[in-house]
C-alpha cells in the first residue's frame, strides 16, 4: 500500500484557491451596515461582493440572497466588469452547493465577460476556480490546461512569485493525473525558485518525497520528507504532517534503517488513529509492518 498523493494535492488546491477574499464571516454584519450607508451603486457593488465572499465561507445558504440583490443592481446599472464579477461569485456559490455544471458555466461566463473588458484579475480568479473544479471532478486534462494557462499568464506579466506558485499547482495537478515525471520536474522547479510560504514549501517537498519513494529513490525521498517536516506543516495541516512522517518512514525502510523507521512510523500511526485519517492509518501500518519485518520482529 502506498500513501496517496491525491488528498494532499486537493487539500493544497483547495487552500490556495478557496472561494473568498479573506473576509471573515464575522465581518458580514459590518458590511451590511456599510451597505446601508453606501452613497453610490459602485460602493454598493463592492460591498455586496465582499458580503458574498464572506457568506460563502461561513453560511453558503445566505450567499444566494446577497447574489440576487447584487444581480439586481448590476442588471439595472452595472458595467460588463461588474457582470463578470457577479458571474465569478455565482460560480463559487454553485461550487459550494455542489452544482458543478452550473459552476463551470458561470466561470466560463466570467472569463468571457472579463476578457472583453481587459479585466485580467477576474479572468485569473475564474481560471483558478475552474481549474480546481476540474481537478475535483477528475477532469485532469481540463484542469491541467487551466493551470498551464495560469502559468503562461504569470510569465507574460513577469510575476515571479505567481510563476513559482503556478509551477507548484501544475506539478500537483500532474501528480494527481499520474504523470509522475512531469510532476517531479515541475515541483523541483518550484522548490528551486523558492517557496517563501512555509506551508507551500511543505506541500511541495512532501509531494517530492512521495514521488521519489515511488521511484525507489529513498535517499532523495528522505531528504525531501525532512525538508517538509522542517517547514512545520502541523501548524496548518496535521494531515500533511502525518503524510510527511509516513513518507519519511517509508524512505527509511527503503534504506533498511528499520529502527529509525519504526520510531517515525509509530508516531505517524498514532496521530492518524487519533485523528481518524483512515487512509494514512492504513499506509502507516503497512510501512510499520515492513519496518518490524525488516528488523526480524514478526
Amino acid at each position: 500500500m502506498r500513501l496517496s498523493l491525491k488528498k494532499i494535492a486537493l487539500l493544497f488546491l483547495a487552500l490556495v484557491f478557496a472561494p473568498g477574499t479573506g473576509v471573515t464571516g464575522s465581518a458580514v454584519d459590518s458590511l451590511r451596515l456599510a451597505y446601508r450607508s453606501a452613497a453610490s451603486d459602485s460602493e454598493k457593488v463592492q460591498i455586496l461582493l465582499k458580503m458574498v465572499d464572506a457568506s460563502l465561507e461561513t453560511h453558503p445558504e445566505k450567499a444566494k440572497e446577497v447574489l440576487l440583490e447584487l444581480e439586481q443592481i448590476v442588471r439595472n446599472h452595472g458595467s460588463t466588469r461588474w457582470r463578470a464579477a457577479v458571474s465569478l461569485r455565482y460560480g463559487r456559490y454553485y461550487s459550494f452547493v455542489g452544482q458543478f455544471k452550473k459552476a463551470a458555466q458561470r466561470y466560463d461566463e466570467a472569463i468571457r465577460l472579463a476578457e472583453s473588458v481587459g479585466d485580467s484579475s477576474t479572468v485569473e480568479s475564474a481560471v483558478n476556480n475552474i481549474a480546481v473544479l476540474h481537478m475535483r471532478l477528475r477532469n485532469f486534462e481540463e484542469g491541467i490546461a487551466a493551470f498551464e494557462r495560469l502559468l503562461r499568464m504569470a510569465r507574460a506579466r513577469g510575476d515571479s512569485e505567481a510563476v513559482t506558485q503556478y509551477l507548484l499547482n501544475l506539478g500537483l495537478a500532474c501528480a494527481e493525473k499520474g504523470d509522475s515525471l512531469r510532476a517531479e520536474h515541475l515541483l523541483r522547479q518550484a522548490v528551486r525558485r523558492g517557496l517563501h510560504n512555509s506551508f507551500y514549501r511543505a506541500v511541495a517537498t512532501n509531494s517530492l518525497s512521495y514521488l521519489n519513494n515511488s521511484a525507489g529513490r529513498f535517499r532523495e525521498a528522505e531528504r525531501f520528507a525532512r525538508q517538509a517536516l522542517a517547514a512545520h506543516p502541523e501548524k496548518r495541516s496535521l494531515l500533511l504532517y502525518v503524510q510527511a512522517l509516513t513518507n519519511l518512514g517509508k524512505a527509511l525502510v527503503g534504506q533498511k534503517r528499520f529502527a529509525e523507521a519504526r520510531s517515525v512510523l509509530e508516531r505517524a500511526v498514532k496521530l492518524a488513529e487519533e485523528n481518524q485519517f483512515e487512509h494514512e492509518l492504513a499506509g502507516g501500518l503497512w510501512n510499520l509492518a515492513a519496518a518490524y519485518e525488516g528488523a526480524g520482529q514478526y
